[in-house]
């Protein structure tokens, strides 16, 4: 994961909370405790691979690109932080 945009902050937010919910259920009997950590760690491999490309893709069209393209990329990243619903949006886009 590339430290571009912390996404892989977000994503270890988001398999702290999928670990907790899985073994929240196994500990109240809801299925067994090694198929709950099997479907986590499942989904786990598949959006965390994802997004390392994610993170790599955006590292490098920021890196390699034009000056004109960082700065409205910078701008545009500024804008959807300054608006919450944008920001929700975008964060749960990532973890999709």
């Amino acid at each position: 994961m590339t430290p571009y945009r912390g996404i892989g902050a977000n994503v270890a937010l988001k398999d702290a909370m999928r670990l907790c919910h899985a073994l929240t259920g196994a500990s109240r009997g809801k299925r067994p405790v090694l198929e709950a950590i099997h479907d986590y760690e499942t989904g786990m491999i598949d959006y965390g691979f994802r997004a390392v490309r994610t993170s790599l893709y955006a590292m490098n069209q920021a890196i390699v690109e034009s000056r004109l393209h960082a700065m409205l990329s910078r701008t545009f990243l500024q804008f959807i932080n300054r608006v919450p619903p944008l920001k929700r949006r975008m964060l749960e886009r990532m973890g999709e």
